[in-house]
């Protein structure tokens, strides 16, 4: 633990990207009124993905979508499971290869939603989350025992629920966009 943790005593990146979610779902909670399910007019109005406006010019929606979220529920597990594989990432990655890493995943789930999902609208840092871990288990393959069995023990448990859970709630829950 103390060789992983001695390469950077902080995760600001992650902090940080945690905190800007706040800041845009307390945004959006009070635009709607409503914590539990922000309605899509408020999240087109703040920059949803769309793949008629993205389309159309609006490409940065592409990037303010990742930082919106439908309900407290979606920006609570996003958040739990950036902070848990975030914290490990950007220490094995660095804080500019994983912002680079979070925004590239977030980017390119995005883009996969527009041609996926030609009708829908879509939020949410999960694409940006499937990245991380994805780095992580890239890293874990090219370095074996790189991390210590504690810290990734800790960790299994709610990364296999986050993964279930998402997928689960993709395939039974109209609405969702994996």
């Amino acid at each position: 633990i103390d060789l992983l943790y001695g390469r950077a005593r902080r995760v600001h990146v992650t902090t940080a990207l945690i905190v800007l979610n706040a800041l845009a779902f307390v945004v959006s909670a009070g635009m709607a009124g409503n914590v539990m399910q922000i309605g899509s007019a408020v999240l087109l109005n703040l920059g949803a993905n769309h793949s008629p406006l993205v389309m159309h010019g609006e490409a940065w929606r592409l990037v303010t979508a990742m930082f919106l979220h439908g309900g407290l529920l979606h920006i609570g597990l996003n958040m739990f499971a950036l902070y848990q594989a975030g914290q490990i990432v950007e220490r094995l990655y660095g804080a500019t290869g994983f912002l680079l890493l979070y925004l590239g995943a977030g980017l390119a789930g995005n883009v996969a939603s527009v041609w996926w999902n030609p009708n829908g609208i879509s939020v949410g840092a999960s694409g940006a989350v499937f990245g991380i871990y994805g780095a992580l288990l890239a890293y874990l393959r090219a370095e074996p025992g790189s991390i210590p069995l504690s810290v990734f023990n800790r960790i299994r448990s709610s990364t296999l629920a986050f993964i279930g859970y998402s997928l689960f709630a993709g395939v039974a829950i109209p609405g969702i966009d994996n």
